[in-house]
């Protein structure tokens, strides 16, 4: 397929830009619009390739330093720009620990990598934990400019190698691989599988594909329309049916992939609907996509960030400031570099590059120097000293994506005396003070504990992964035979209140019921072989994470005031299903020791106790609280096992 300007393919881009930033703008309409991603790799594929394809045909050769000067020139002045203007405007605004941790991701996103940062991290794109993160969305850039890094190589050393006629294979053998390997990794893993670049390669094929496809017949006279309705039907529907939280692969990716490549194919041909894409002010949006793209997140933060909501009045002065700095920056910054005299030979442009990264990661390291500093006082040491419950405990749990049982024991370990701490990350908080237990009363302690798996006995969908924890359920099958073996004296059991269970595959909401009857049915198993059972409702959790709080709150304080980033009772998270499951239990065996005095003394929920901060986010309880409680758990256990002696 010939290459030319198209005003489609700028409208297309329009299309792609607008539902991005509507999802963003938390417009459940388009809880899908996140896909206008999918389409922009699917135009990226499409231009770059035939741009190479077309050099190649010419001149049996790709001019490297030509292509990668242009990508310069277009890209990196005004992601420079973007990335060290969000860093400084949050850095007032932000507490010193969070700047600290975004001034890291701005390093990262100055070399375009911040798509393989967070997936290292196995962020969750949609995660409440990332919706105020403002450069988060430079993980799509990252996934382009590897492919920009990567695929002209490819290409010609694929074109010496077999000649320009195989190229087509290349392409559909790495379209295969990389839908084998993102499906694999979607069913187990689903940061990796959204931000990796492998994972996303056959994206950027469906749009190479393009090329190599057979013309349209002139005698098709509604072949175009129909095809490039049908791909836009495909792109809108998607964003409009599908959420953050729909985990079929099909239905998530495939349709606005394949949609964008039948807009692009049919469209090559005029038709109604390419004419409406081609008008003069989707073309323009279309022109200053990259710039809305870039602009639009940080500003929708910003207004997050100071009004905790996006109202009608608030998304429309985000909107008009967003227009602003993207018109600005399409003008002044984009064409200027693109058409400047300065760094027009490809030498120059090629050092210009590295300085613009040098200049990023500079200005990064800059603002993360500065955080550090105001992290010197007493106070924010503390704060930022704090640690979670369960630390360097992590050997003894079956991490997320295993299955495999694993079993530490700890305290007396010939002991006949045996404890079993049973539960999911909430379980992990209590093994270091449990193991000094155990160890100081002569018992032996093991330890059978999975991530963000609740012992109880019902399906429950996992947010991270984005559907089933399927994994929990086999790891809970091999855990509870493990149990039933060791005929344990004691089972400590505890796990986070907040899973969404699941029946026949689909969420349950009102979940009470299963809840009662998930927890019935494992302490009726545990009544056949446990003597006790002691049972730890889950600690409230806070609606904001404590140590960023206190940050905030702090300041340059020298001391944490005890009522900072307090919260009433009824202000917290405290898992009522599940509180209300256990009132009314049948079993003798059980013990229900729920602290919510200590955590909520006279309904107030302290985050700091003793000069002491007492989560290590908004739901761990922290190293040093767990020390503070665990006298309390030492009495308890003491007065069961000295009952099961008599």
């Amino acid at each position: 397929m010939a290459m030319r300007f198209r005003k489609d393919i700028q409208g297309l881009r329009a299309l792609a830009v607008l539902l991005v930033i509507v999802f963003h703008s938390n417009i459940e309409t388009f809880s899908g619009g996140y896909v206008g991603v999918d389409v922009f790799f699917v135009i990226s594929g499409y231009l770059i390739t035939g741009l190479l394809l077309k050099e190649l045909k010419d001149t049996q050769g790709i001019q490297f330093k030509s292509f990668y000067s242009k990508r310069i020139k277009r890209i990196l002045p005004l992601s420079l720009v973007v990335t060290v203007s969000t860093l400084f405007v949050f850095s007032l605004v932000l507490s010193p620990l969070e700047t600290k941790e975004l001034s890291k991701t701005g390093l990262i996103a100055s070399v375009f990598s911040s798509n393989l940062w967070f997936s290292y991290l196995a962020t969750s794109y949609f995660g409440s934990e990332n919706h105020l993160n403002p450069l988060l969305h430079t993980w799509s850039l990252g996934v382009e400019e590897q492919f920009y890094l990567l695929w002209p190589a490819v290409l010609f050393l694929f074109f010496q190698a077999f000649g320009f006629r195989k190229v087509k294979l290349l392409i559909i053998i790495l379209i295969i691989i990389s839908i084998f390997i993102f499906l694999t990794q979607f069913s187990n893993n689903v940061p990796q599988a959204f931000f990796s670049p492998h994972t996303r390669a056959w994206q950027f094929g469906f749009g190479a594909l393009i090329h190599f496809l057979p013309q349209l017949k002139p005698d098709y006279r509604y072949t175009p329309s129909a095809g490039v309705g049908a791909g836009l039907t495909l792109i809108v529907l998607t964003s409009l049916l599908i959420g953050p939280e729909f985990n079929s692969f099909a239905a998530y990716a495939i349709p606005p992939t394949l949609g964008a490549m039948m807009v692009i194919y049919f469209g090559e041909k005029n038709n109604a609907f390419s004419t409406i894409l081609a008008c003069r002010p989707l073309v323009f949006i279309g022109k200053i996509s990259f710039s809305l793209y870039l602009w639009h997140w940080p500003v929708l933060v910003f207004f997050q960030f100071s009004n905790h909501s996006l109202s009608s009045s608030n998304l429309f002065l985000a909107y008009t400031i967003i227009a602003l700095l993207s018109i600005g920056s399409f003008y002044f910054i984009e064409e200027t570099f693109r058409h400047s005299s300065i760094i027009k030979q490809e030498r120059t442009a090629l050092i210009a590059g590295i300085s613009i990264i040098a200049a990023g990661c500079f200005a990064s390291f800059g603002f993360y120097a500065f955080s550090k500093f105001e992290l010197n006082s007493p106070a924010q040491r503390k704060i930022e000293s704090v640690q979670f419950g369960g630390v360097n405990t992590g050997n003894c749990i079956s991490k997320i994506e295993e299955t495999e049982l694993i079993v530490c024991e700890k305290g007396d370990v010939k002991s006949e005396r045996t404890l079993v701490l049973f539960g999911d990350s909430k379980a992990q908080q209590w093994i270091p003070e449990l193991s000094d237990i155990a160890a100081t009363r002569g018992w032996k302690l093991l330890t059978v504990v999975k991530a963000g798996c609740p012992p109880v006995l019902m399906d429950v969908y996992l947010s991270f992964l984005g559907r089933e924890y399927k994994e929990c359920a086999s790891w809970k099958v091999e855990a509870l035979k493990h149990i039933e073996l060791e005929s344990p004296d004691v089972i400590v059991m505890t796990h986070f209140g907040g899973y969404a269970p699941m029946i026949n595959g689909n969420k349950v909401k009102g979940s009470y019921d299963v809840w009662q009857k998930g927890i019935n049915n494992l302490f009726e198993r545990f009544s056949t072989f446990a003597p006790t059972v002691l049972y730890l409702p889950d600690n409230p959790m806070f609606p904001v994470d404590i140590p960023t709080c206190l940050s905030r709150k702090v300041g340059g304080d020298i001391d944490i005031q005890p009522d900072a980033c307090g919260f009433s009772l009824s202000d917290m998270n405290s898992h009522h299903n599940v509180k209300k499951a256990i009132n009314n239990l049948l079993f003798d065996n059980v013990v229900v020791m729920d602290l919510i005095d200590n955590y909520c003394p006279n309904n107030f929920c302290p985050a700091v106790s003793n000069g002491e901060i007492r989560y290590s986010d908004h739901h761990h309880l922290s190293k040093q609280y767990m020390k503070e409680i665990s006298p309390i758990m030492d009495d308890k256990l003491v007065k069961i096992f000295s009952n099961l002696q008599q």
